[in-house]
């Protein structure tokens, strides 16, 4: 059973966020309501700059409010079904600059959508150690990388599963700078862990041919001996593609040479 569903509570909560922060939907007031039905009642208020109110966490709250307004007061439609719990839901309307949004959900259930409902439920639970890891999260929610068309889900998944990292970004960086790389990278691939749609160019006659594809880069054994890999794919027959994979070993935290599997890089045809 998962750790909100432990908890019974309908909570009534009003939030009044006067300016929370520069972003742009809490340069005027803001006022969100927030109804997490379940067994029993509670009921909060919370004002931003001045901070006060009886909502735990105040000081947090709004600040990913003015970090994070998409996610907080009006989150993208969802792109992921959420079967849902019965007798459970949260229930939010934001109203700011003269316009209101209502949205609801499970917490920490829907992308997107679903990161922004989990934070106020933390707070009204005084739940430190998930309101954190949420807050974590609010980026994965308002990410434009995350969410161009068609959807980069390999990206989205390492961002909602805690794989955007520091050592895993830094590992990312010096396999890109390695020369076979980074002559044929030229800003296709991620600098994340994931996966994004990219146009491949390749050689021939000049111009050249450009290929509609994708771009992906994973890391494995992060801690031990981390390999870096990148893919190109682009469609062949049927549901086919061809794939031209780069994996750069590390040993002793240097990276190794460059090892060239599957077909040959696009950009190096003649």
């Amino acid at each position: 059973m998962s750790r909100r569903l432990r908890i019974g509570l309908l909570a009534a909560v009003t939030l009044t966020a006067a300016g929370c922060g520069s972003g742009a939907h809490t340069r005027s007031a803001v006022s969100v309501h927030v109804t997490i039905i379940a067994k029993h009642t509670a009921s909060y208020t919370r004002n931003c700059r001045p901070t006060s109110g009886t909502l735990p966490f105040a000081s947090r709250v709004c600040r990913d409010i003015a970090r994070h307004p998409q996610p907080m007061l009006d989150p993208l439609p969802s792109r992921t079904a959420c079967l849902g719990v019965p007798g459970l839901d949260v229930k939010v309307s934001a109203t700011g600059d003269g316009k209101t949004a209502n949205f609801d959900g499970l917490p920490d259930c829907a992308w997107p959508g679903g990161v922004g409902l989990a934070v106020y439920y933390d707070a009204a639970h005084r739940n430190a150690r998930w309101l954190a890891l949420d807050e974590h999260h609010l980026g994965c929610d308002d990410d434009s990388t995350l969410l161009e068309e068609p959807t980069p889900w390999p990206s989205v998944f390492a961002c909602t599963h805690n794989l955007w990292t520091p050592r895993t970004a830094h590992l990312i960086r010096v396999a890109e700078q390695l020369p076979q790389i980074a002559s044929i990278d030229h800003g296709l691939f991620p600098t994340e862990i994931g996966a994004r749609a990219c146009t491949i160019p390749a050689g021939g006659p000049a111009p050249g041919l450009r290929l509609a594809g994708s771009c992906e880069v994973t890391v494995k054994k992060v801690w031990s001996t981390p390999t870096v890999t990148f893919v190109e794919s682009w469609p062949r027959t049927g549901a086919k593609r061809y794939r031209a994979i780069l994996r750069v070993d590390f040993i002793h935290g240097k990276p190794g040479p460059v090892v060239h599997l599957g077909v040959d890089l696009p950009q190096l045809w003649s």
